[in-house]
Protein backbone atom coordinates (compact mmCIF):
# COMPACT_ATOMS: atom_id res chain seq x y z
CA UNK A 1 0.00 0.00 0.00
CA UNK A 2 1.25 3.32 -0.76
CA UNK A 3 2.15 5.93 1.85
CA UNK A 4 -0.99 7.65 3.65
CA UNK A 5 -2.15 10.59 5.16
CA UNK A 6 -2.03 9.39 8.84
CA UNK A 7 -1.78 6.24 11.34
CA UNK A 8 -3.88 6.58 14.59
CA UNK A 9 -2.33 3.97 16.97
CA UNK A 10 -3.83 2.58 20.37
CA UNK A 11 -6.19 -0.16 21.74
CA UNK A 12 -8.51 -0.50 18.77
CA UNK A 13 -12.06 -1.42 19.15
CA UNK A 14 -13.69 -3.83 16.14
CA UNK A 15 -16.59 -4.63 17.43
CA UNK A 16 -16.04 -7.82 20.10
CA UNK A 17 -12.72 -7.52 19.68
CA UNK A 18 -9.95 -4.80 20.90
CA UNK A 19 -6.84 -4.84 19.24
CA UNK A 20 -4.18 -4.27 21.92
CA UNK A 21 -1.31 -2.91 19.77
CA UNK A 22 -3.50 -1.56 16.69
CA UNK A 23 -3.82 1.06 14.21
CA UNK A 24 -6.13 2.72 12.03
CA UNK A 25 -5.22 4.00 8.92
CA UNK A 26 -6.60 7.10 6.88
CA UNK A 27 -6.29 8.69 3.50
CA UNK A 28 -8.02 11.22 1.70
CA UNK A 29 -10.14 11.52 4.63
CA UNK A 30 -11.44 7.80 4.34
CA UNK A 31 -10.05 4.75 6.43
CA UNK A 32 -7.68 2.75 4.40
CA UNK A 33 -7.29 0.15 6.55
CA UNK A 34 -7.53 -1.36 9.99
CA UNK A 35 -5.17 -3.82 12.09
CA UNK A 36 -2.27 -4.31 13.56
CA UNK A 37 0.52 -1.11 14.09
CA UNK A 38 3.10 -3.31 12.02
CA UNK A 39 0.89 -3.82 9.20
CA UNK A 40 0.31 -0.18 8.71
CA UNK A 41 1.90 1.81 6.16
CA UNK A 42 4.30 4.15 5.68
CA UNK A 43 2.10 7.56 7.00
CA UNK A 44 2.69 11.47 5.87
CA UNK A 45 1.75 11.67 10.31
CA UNK A 46 1.03 9.20 13.11
CA UNK A 47 -0.95 9.76 16.14
CA UNK A 48 -0.45 7.71 19.17
CA UNK A 49 -3.23 7.12 21.60
CA UNK A 50 -0.91 4.99 23.66
CA UNK A 51 -3.21 3.03 26.55
CA UNK A 52 -6.52 5.16 24.95
CA UNK A 53 -9.49 3.35 22.52
CA UNK A 54 -9.75 4.17 19.61
CA UNK A 55 -12.87 4.05 18.51
CA UNK A 56 -15.45 5.13 15.64
CA UNK A 57 -16.85 8.34 15.77
CA UNK A 58 -20.06 8.70 17.70
CA UNK A 59 -23.54 9.29 16.10
CA UNK A 60 -26.13 11.64 18.78
CA UNK A 61 -29.33 10.46 16.35
CA UNK A 62 -31.16 13.41 18.65
CA UNK A 63 -30.01 16.85 18.83
CA UNK A 64 -32.29 20.25 18.99
CA UNK A 65 -29.92 22.41 17.44
CA UNK A 66 -32.38 25.62 16.52
CA UNK A 67 -34.95 25.04 19.36
CA UNK A 68 -33.64 28.30 21.88
CA UNK A 69 -32.50 31.41 20.84
CA UNK A 70 -28.67 31.02 21.58
CA UNK A 71 -27.96 27.96 20.57
CA UNK A 72 -27.49 27.05 16.45
CA UNK A 73 -25.69 24.63 14.82
CA UNK A 74 -22.33 26.21 15.91
CA UNK A 75 -23.05 25.68 19.79
CA UNK A 76 -24.64 22.20 19.26
CA UNK A 77 -21.68 20.53 17.63
CA UNK A 78 -18.76 22.15 19.60
CA UNK A 79 -19.78 20.20 22.41
CA UNK A 80 -20.59 17.40 20.22
CA UNK A 81 -16.87 17.67 19.25
CA UNK A 82 -15.63 17.34 22.80
CA UNK A 83 -17.84 14.93 23.25
CA UNK A 84 -16.38 12.65 20.77
CA UNK A 85 -19.68 13.01 18.65
CA UNK A 86 -18.53 13.33 14.84
CA UNK A 87 -22.22 13.00 13.70
CA UNK A 88 -25.41 14.65 15.11
CA UNK A 89 -28.98 14.20 13.28
CA UNK A 90 -30.53 17.43 14.13
CA UNK A 91 -34.53 17.36 14.84
CA UNK A 92 -36.82 19.88 13.18
CA UNK A 93 -39.01 21.63 16.57
CA UNK A 94 -36.55 24.65 15.25
CA UNK A 95 -37.78 28.65 15.93
CA UNK A 96 -39.32 30.25 15.08
CA UNK A 97 -41.23 27.17 13.19
CA UNK A 98 -40.08 23.79 12.11
CA UNK A 99 -38.99 23.59 8.49
CA UNK A 100 -41.99 21.43 6.89
CA UNK A 101 -41.28 22.56 2.88
CA UNK A 102 -38.68 21.96 0.38
CA UNK A 103 -37.44 25.50 0.38
CA UNK A 104 -37.58 25.43 4.37
CA UNK A 105 -35.46 21.86 4.37
CA UNK A 106 -33.19 23.71 1.95
CA UNK A 107 -32.28 26.20 3.74
CA UNK A 108 -32.08 24.60 7.00
CA UNK A 109 -29.21 22.10 5.18
CA UNK A 110 -27.22 25.13 3.83
CA UNK A 111 -26.94 27.05 6.72
CA UNK A 112 -25.70 23.70 8.89
CA UNK A 113 -23.34 23.64 6.11
CA UNK A 114 -21.79 26.73 6.57
CA UNK A 115 -22.24 26.54 10.13
CA UNK A 116 -21.78 22.76 11.61
CA UNK A 117 -18.32 21.46 12.88
CA UNK A 118 -19.17 18.02 12.63
CA UNK A 119 -20.99 15.67 9.98
CA UNK A 120 -24.96 16.12 10.02
CA UNK A 121 -28.27 14.42 8.59
CA UNK A 122 -31.36 16.24 8.90
CA UNK A 123 -35.04 14.72 10.28
CA UNK A 124 -37.58 16.52 7.94
CA UNK A 125 -41.12 17.43 10.07
CA UNK A 126 -44.90 16.19 9.52
CA UNK A 127 -47.90 17.90 10.53
CA UNK A 128 -51.53 18.35 9.84
CA UNK A 129 -50.69 20.89 7.51
CA UNK A 130 -47.42 19.24 5.93
CA UNK A 131 -48.74 15.93 4.76
CA UNK A 132 -48.06 16.90 1.25
CA UNK A 133 -44.85 18.24 1.23
CA UNK A 134 -43.42 14.92 2.09
CA UNK A 135 -43.30 13.70 -1.51
CA UNK A 136 -40.68 16.82 -2.14
CA UNK A 137 -38.79 17.05 0.92
CA UNK A 138 -38.27 12.98 0.92
CA UNK A 139 -35.96 13.82 -2.12
CA UNK A 140 -33.73 16.13 -0.27
CA UNK A 141 -32.07 13.64 1.45
CA UNK A 142 -33.20 13.32 4.46
CA UNK A 143 -32.87 10.36 7.42
CA UNK A 144 -37.01 10.49 8.30
CA UNK A 145 -39.26 12.59 9.75
CA UNK A 146 -40.83 13.72 13.40
CA UNK A 147 -44.00 13.57 13.96
CA UNK A 148 -45.59 14.65 18.09
CA UNK A 149 -48.14 12.95 19.60
CA UNK A 150 -48.41 15.57 22.05
CA UNK A 151 -48.26 19.67 21.95
CA UNK A 152 -44.93 18.94 23.66
CA UNK A 153 -43.89 22.56 20.86
CA UNK A 154 -46.84 23.76 19.85
CA UNK A 155 -45.65 26.92 19.01
CA UNK A 156 -43.30 25.42 16.90
CA UNK A 157 -44.37 22.42 15.64
CA UNK A 158 -47.82 21.07 15.81
CA UNK A 159 -48.81 17.86 16.87
CA UNK A 160 -50.87 15.59 14.38
CA UNK A 161 -54.27 13.60 15.85
CA UNK A 162 -54.60 10.08 14.85
CA UNK A 163 -56.35 10.19 11.49
CA UNK A 164 -53.15 12.61 10.51
CA UNK A 165 -50.81 10.04 11.77
CA UNK A 166 -52.51 7.30 9.71
CA UNK A 167 -52.68 9.53 6.84
CA UNK A 168 -48.55 10.48 7.11
CA UNK A 169 -47.52 7.10 8.01
CA UNK A 170 -49.22 5.87 4.27
CA UNK A 171 -47.31 8.34 2.82
CA UNK A 172 -43.69 7.98 4.85
CA UNK A 173 -43.92 4.16 3.64
CA UNK A 174 -44.66 5.15 0.17
CA UNK A 175 -41.30 7.19 0.32
CA UNK A 176 -39.76 4.88 2.29
CA UNK A 177 -38.68 6.66 4.97
CA UNK A 178 -38.47 6.70 8.72
CA UNK A 179 -41.36 7.91 10.67
CA UNK A 180 -40.03 8.90 14.16
CA UNK A 181 -42.72 9.53 16.92
CA UNK A 182 -42.41 11.91 20.26
CA UNK A 183 -45.07 9.32 21.96
CA UNK A 184 -47.23 10.33 24.27
CA UNK A 185 -51.23 11.13 24.64
CA UNK A 186 -51.85 14.39 24.18
CA UNK A 187 -55.46 13.44 26.07
CA UNK A 188 -54.11 12.14 29.03
CA UNK A 189 -51.63 14.90 29.65
CA UNK A 190 -54.20 17.90 29.24
CA UNK A 191 -56.17 17.16 31.09
CA UNK A 192 -53.77 15.79 34.08
CA UNK A 193 -52.04 19.11 33.70
CA UNK A 194 -55.46 21.20 33.52
CA UNK A 195 -56.75 19.49 36.93
CA UNK A 196 -53.33 19.81 38.86
CA UNK A 197 -53.17 23.51 38.28
CA UNK A 198 -56.83 24.03 38.72
CA UNK A 199 -55.83 22.15 42.84
CA UNK A 200 -52.80 24.55 42.76
CA UNK A 201 -50.53 21.45 42.51
CA UNK A 202 -47.09 22.63 40.53
CA UNK A 203 -44.75 22.15 42.86
CA UNK A 204 -41.69 19.97 40.85
CA UNK A 205 -43.08 16.17 41.13
CA UNK A 206 -46.14 17.47 39.52
CA UNK A 207 -44.79 17.27 36.26
CA UNK A 208 -44.56 13.63 36.46
CA UNK A 209 -47.70 13.75 37.48
CA UNK A 210 -49.09 14.99 34.65
CA UNK A 211 -47.63 12.44 32.86
CA UNK A 212 -48.59 9.19 33.94
CA UNK A 213 -46.66 5.74 32.99
CA UNK A 214 -50.06 5.12 30.61
CA UNK A 215 -49.31 8.66 28.59
CA UNK A 216 -46.37 6.35 27.40
CA UNK A 217 -47.27 3.10 26.53
CA UNK A 218 -50.98 3.97 25.18
CA UNK A 219 -49.10 6.06 22.77
CA UNK A 220 -46.61 3.79 22.00
CA UNK A 221 -48.89 0.78 21.37
CA UNK A 222 -51.54 2.64 19.12
CA UNK A 223 -48.93 4.02 16.80
CA UNK A 224 -47.16 0.64 16.28
CA UNK A 225 -51.36 -0.41 14.99
CA UNK A 226 -50.99 3.07 12.79
CA UNK A 227 -47.49 1.94 11.19
CA UNK A 228 -48.91 -1.67 10.66
CA UNK A 229 -51.73 -0.99 8.85
CA UNK A 230 -49.65 0.91 6.22
CA UNK A 231 -46.50 -0.99 6.09
CA UNK A 232 -44.50 1.72 7.98
CA UNK A 233 -41.39 2.38 9.80
CA UNK A 234 -42.21 3.50 13.34
CA UNK A 235 -39.43 4.59 15.53
CA UNK A 236 -39.92 5.85 18.86
CA UNK A 237 -37.82 8.64 20.28
CA UNK A 238 -36.84 9.12 24.07
CA UNK A 239 -38.54 6.26 25.98
CA UNK A 240 -38.64 6.91 29.22
CA UNK A 241 -39.96 2.92 30.43
CA UNK A 242 -39.19 -0.60 30.55
CA UNK A 243 -43.17 -1.09 29.54
CA UNK A 244 -43.02 0.85 26.51
CA UNK A 245 -39.99 -1.19 25.44
CA UNK A 246 -41.85 -4.19 26.69
CA UNK A 247 -44.66 -3.38 23.85
CA UNK A 248 -41.86 -2.38 20.97
CA UNK A 249 -40.12 -6.01 22.14
CA UNK A 250 -43.31 -8.09 21.53
CA UNK A 251 -45.04 -6.32 18.69
CA UNK A 252 -41.38 -6.24 16.88
CA UNK A 253 -41.18 -10.10 16.97
CA UNK A 254 -44.44 -10.02 14.64
CA UNK A 255 -43.36 -6.76 12.53
CA UNK A 256 -39.61 -6.03 12.66
CA UNK A 257 -40.22 -2.04 10.97
CA UNK A 258 -40.13 -0.76 14.81
CA UNK A 259 -37.29 0.80 16.58
CA UNK A 260 -36.81 3.13 19.78
CA UNK A 261 -34.17 4.53 21.49
CA UNK A 262 -33.83 5.80 25.36
CA UNK A 263 -31.67 8.52 26.74
CA UNK A 264 -29.00 9.11 29.49
CA UNK A 265 -31.41 10.99 31.79
CA UNK A 266 -33.59 8.08 31.85
CA UNK A 267 -30.78 5.86 32.69
CA UNK A 268 -29.33 8.07 35.41
CA UNK A 269 -31.79 10.13 36.45
CA UNK A 270 -35.18 9.94 38.42
CA UNK A 271 -38.79 11.57 39.67
CA UNK A 272 -36.90 12.13 43.07
CA UNK A 273 -34.52 14.40 41.86
CA UNK A 274 -37.24 17.12 40.93
CA UNK A 275 -37.44 17.83 44.43
CA UNK A 276 -33.86 20.04 44.09
CA UNK A 277 -33.71 20.20 40.89
CA UNK A 278 -36.95 21.73 39.89
CA UNK A 279 -36.97 22.72 36.31
CA UNK A 280 -33.78 21.50 35.67
CA UNK A 281 -34.87 18.55 35.71
CA UNK A 282 -37.80 19.13 33.83
CA UNK A 283 -38.24 16.85 30.83
CA UNK A 284 -40.81 15.19 28.25
CA UNK A 285 -41.57 12.88 28.62
CA UNK A 286 -40.43 13.14 32.43
CA UNK A 287 -38.17 11.22 34.96
CA UNK A 288 -39.74 8.01 35.83
CA UNK A 289 -38.48 5.39 39.61
CA UNK A 290 -34.97 4.28 40.13
CA UNK A 291 -36.84 0.55 39.39
CA UNK A 292 -37.88 2.36 35.74
CA UNK A 293 -33.87 3.19 35.61
CA UNK A 294 -32.81 0.22 36.49
CA UNK A 295 -35.17 -1.80 34.14
CA UNK A 296 -33.96 0.03 31.05
CA UNK A 297 -30.16 -0.81 31.58
CA UNK A 298 -31.47 -3.92 31.73
CA UNK A 299 -32.89 -4.25 28.48
CA UNK A 300 -30.33 -2.20 27.47
CA UNK A 301 -28.03 -5.05 28.34
CA UNK A 302 -30.39 -7.36 26.26
CA UNK A 303 -30.40 -5.40 23.31
CA UNK A 304 -34.17 -4.47 23.54
CA UNK A 305 -33.69 -1.07 22.09
CA UNK A 306 -31.80 0.06 19.36
CA UNK A 307 -30.12 3.42 20.17
CA UNK A 308 -29.40 5.45 23.09
CA UNK A 309 -29.73 9.51 22.05
CA UNK A 310 -28.70 12.51 24.04
CA UNK A 311 -32.24 14.53 23.33
CA UNK A 312 -30.13 17.41 23.82
CA UNK A 313 -32.43 20.76 24.32
CA UNK A 314 -29.88 23.21 25.60
CA UNK A 315 -32.48 25.71 27.24
CA UNK A 316 -31.32 28.32 29.27
CA UNK A 317 -30.87 28.46 32.86
CA UNK A 318 -33.37 31.62 32.61
CA UNK A 319 -36.69 29.08 31.37
CA UNK A 320 -35.40 26.01 33.82
CA UNK A 321 -35.57 27.79 36.99
CA UNK A 322 -39.21 28.72 38.45
CA UNK A 323 -38.94 26.32 41.13
CA UNK A 324 -42.82 27.83 42.63
CA UNK A 325 -44.16 26.44 39.35
CA UNK A 326 -43.17 23.47 37.29
CA UNK A 327 -45.09 23.79 34.54
CA UNK A 328 -43.94 27.56 33.66
CA UNK A 329 -40.35 25.88 32.68
CA UNK A 330 -39.14 24.78 29.41
CA UNK A 331 -39.01 21.06 29.07
CA UNK A 332 -35.62 19.12 27.95
CA UNK A 333 -31.64 19.74 29.31
CA UNK A 334 -28.18 19.95 26.96
CA UNK A 335 -26.65 16.17 26.49
CA UNK A 336 -24.81 16.20 23.50
CA UNK A 337 -21.44 16.54 25.00
CA UNK A 338 -21.98 14.23 28.02
CA UNK A 339 -23.43 10.80 26.38
CA UNK A 340 -20.42 9.08 25.93
CA UNK A 341 -18.97 9.70 29.09
CA UNK A 342 -22.21 8.93 30.90
CA UNK A 343 -22.91 5.66 28.47
CA UNK A 344 -19.52 4.69 28.79
CA UNK A 345 -19.01 4.87 33.01
CA UNK A 346 -22.36 3.98 34.08
CA UNK A 347 -22.63 1.39 31.59
CA UNK A 348 -19.53 0.00 30.52
CA UNK A 349 -17.84 0.58 33.58
CA UNK A 350 -20.48 -0.84 36.00
CA UNK A 351 -21.05 -4.28 33.58
CA UNK A 352 -24.60 -2.80 32.88
CA UNK A 353 -23.70 -3.25 29.19
CA UNK A 354 -20.60 -4.64 27.05
CA UNK A 355 -17.98 -1.89 25.34
CA UNK A 356 -19.31 -3.69 21.76
CA UNK A 357 -22.87 -2.96 23.31
CA UNK A 358 -22.05 0.61 23.38
CA UNK A 359 -20.82 1.12 20.37
CA UNK A 360 -23.79 -0.81 18.41
CA UNK A 361 -26.00 2.02 20.45
CA UNK A 362 -24.08 5.21 19.67
CA UNK A 363 -22.36 4.02 16.58
CA UNK A 364 -23.58 0.77 14.28
CA UNK A 365 -27.34 0.91 14.90
CA UNK A 366 -28.32 4.67 14.40
CA UNK A 367 -25.77 4.65 11.30
CA UNK A 368 -27.56 1.67 10.06
CA UNK A 369 -31.32 2.75 10.79
CA UNK A 370 -30.90 6.23 9.57
CA UNK A 371 -29.28 5.32 6.24
CA UNK A 372 -25.99 6.33 7.01
CA UNK A 373 -23.81 3.33 6.97
CA UNK A 374 -21.35 1.75 6.02
CA UNK A 375 -19.98 5.06 5.60
CA UNK A 376 -20.72 6.41 9.19
CA UNK A 377 -20.86 3.82 12.35
CA UNK A 378 -17.84 1.69 11.83
CA UNK A 379 -13.86 1.03 11.73
CA UNK A 380 -13.49 -0.43 8.48
CA UNK A 381 -11.80 0.73 4.97
CA UNK A 382 -13.66 2.87 3.09
CA UNK A 383 -15.73 4.14 5.82
CA UNK A 384 -15.16 8.01 6.53
CA UNK A 385 -12.10 8.22 8.70
CA UNK A 386 -14.26 9.82 11.84
CA UNK A 387 -12.29 8.15 14.95
CA UNK A 388 -12.54 8.90 18.65
CA UNK A 389 -9.29 8.29 21.06
CA UNK A 390 -10.74 7.79 24.55
CA UNK A 391 -9.17 7.17 27.81
CA UNK A 392 -11.06 4.52 29.51
CA UNK A 393 -9.66 5.27 33.23
CA UNK A 394 -9.50 8.94 33.22
CA UNK A 395 -11.97 10.00 36.39
CA UNK A 396 -13.20 13.32 36.28
CA UNK A 397 -16.15 15.49 37.56
CA UNK A 398 -18.82 16.76 35.12
CA UNK A 399 -18.96 20.43 35.79
CA UNK A 400 -20.81 23.20 33.69
CA UNK A 401 -17.87 25.27 33.86
CA UNK A 402 -15.65 22.50 32.04
CA UNK A 403 -18.39 21.58 29.25
CA UNK A 404 -19.02 23.68 25.92
CA UNK A 405 -22.60 24.51 26.20
CA UNK A 406 -23.99 27.96 25.91
CA UNK A 407 -26.62 27.26 27.74
CA UNK A 408 -24.27 27.36 31.16
CA UNK A 409 -25.31 24.21 32.60
CA UNK A 410 -25.66 20.64 33.10
CA UNK A 411 -28.18 18.52 34.83
CA UNK A 412 -25.43 16.25 35.37
CA UNK A 413 -23.51 18.91 37.49
CA UNK A 414 -21.11 17.13 40.18
CA UNK A 415 -21.85 13.59 38.97
CA UNK A 416 -18.14 11.70 38.77
CA UNK A 417 -17.25 9.81 35.83
CA UNK A 418 -14.68 7.15 34.51
CA UNK A 419 -13.44 7.70 31.02
CA UNK A 420 -12.91 10.92 28.95
CA UNK A 421 -12.89 11.61 25.15
CA UNK A 422 -9.00 12.80 24.45
CA UNK A 423 -9.21 13.25 20.84
CA UNK A 424 -12.11 13.90 17.91
CA UNK A 425 -11.32 13.48 14.52
CA UNK A 426 -13.68 14.35 11.61
CA UNK A 427 -12.64 12.20 8.32
CA UNK A 428 -9.02 12.54 9.19
CA UNK A 429 -8.92 16.23 10.49
CA UNK A 430 -8.46 16.83 15.03
CA UNK A 431 -11.62 18.78 15.52
CA UNK A 432 -10.58 18.40 19.74
CA UNK A 433 -8.20 17.79 21.12
CA UNK A 434 -7.41 17.56 24.80
CA UNK A 435 -9.38 20.24 25.82
CA UNK A 436 -9.71 22.63 23.02
CA UNK A 437 -12.25 22.72 19.71
CA UNK A 438 -9.82 23.03 16.78
CA UNK A 439 -12.66 22.66 14.04
CA UNK A 440 -14.13 25.55 12.69
CA UNK A 441 -17.38 25.86 11.68
CA UNK A 442 -18.17 24.62 8.29
CA UNK A 443 -16.34 21.55 8.76
CA UNK A 444 -19.01 19.12 8.60
CA UNK A 445 -20.66 18.00 6.45
CA UNK A 446 -24.57 17.04 5.01
CA UNK A 447 -24.85 13.15 5.24
CA UNK A 448 -27.72 12.10 3.17
CA UNK A 449 -29.48 8.63 3.62
CA UNK A 450 -28.92 6.36 1.60
CA UNK A 451 -32.73 4.95 1.66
Amino acid sequence: MAKVDLIVQGRVVLGDEIISDGAVAVHSGMIAAVGKRDSMPDSVDTIDGGHCLVMPGFIDAHVHSFGTTNEGIINSTRAAAAGGVTTIIDHPLDLPHAPVTVEEMREKKERCQKESLVDFGLLGAVTANSIEDIDGTSKLGLVGYKLLMSDTAPNRMKRVNDGELLEAFGELARVGKIGGLHAENDDILKHFEEKLKAEGKVYPRAHAEAHPPVSETEAVASAIQFAKSVKAHVHFFHLSLPESVEIVKREKAFYPHISCETCPHYLVMNVDQMNDMGGRAKINPPLRTKKDCEGLWEQLGREELDLITSDHAPHPVSTKGNKENIFMNSSGAPGVETIVPIVYSEGVGKGRITLPQMLKYLCLNPAKLFGLYPRKGVLAPGADADLVIFDPDEMWTLQEKSLHYVAGWTPYEGMKVKGKTIKTILRGKTIYDKGKIIGEPGCGEFIPSDE
